[in-house]
């Protein structure tokens, strides 16, 4: 399948550009960096906030050829600063696991049953609840 073969060829990637006018949120960034590789791309939407400037990758005035031209040639010379790879795929995995997704989002509904019931009767993941 051609979807198997998408982390090799990001591994041999030296940096993956993304140069979006409207993607608000692309997969492709966090494929790329769960693979370590580094990425450039358009400051829009919530992409740009997935970058670490020079460690993970460098963002770029969207539509602006000059700026992302600029931005690959201080990638090139900064390239040995960054993140190893390996530091790269753990930083986002970390920040993008489903684990912590599901702590973020069951965290949000017992804040949305407190608020709403004023309700002391809370648990933890992993915890039953206990009768008042």
């Amino acid at each position: 399948k051609k979807q198997n073969r998408l982390p090799a060829y990001y591994s041999a990637s030296d940096a993956l550009i993304v140069p979006s006018l409207y993607e608000s949120f692309g997969l492709v960034v966090l494929e790329a960096l769960a693979c370590g590789t580094p990425v450039l791309l358009s400051r829009i939407g919530q992409m740009s906030r997935i970058i670490e400037e020079g460690k993970n990758g460098f963002s770029f005035q969207a539509g602006d050829p000059q700026s992302i031209a600029d931005t690959i040639e201080r990638f090139f010379e900064l390239k040995e600063q960054f993140w190893t790879n390996e530091m790269i795929r753990e930083g986002i995995i970390r920040r993008f696991s489903w684990d912590r997704a599901a702590s973020e989002i069951f965290a949000a509904f017992v804040s949305l049953q407190v608020e709403s019931r004023g309700a002391t009767n809370i648990f933890r993941c992993g915890e039953s609840p206990q009768p008042n």
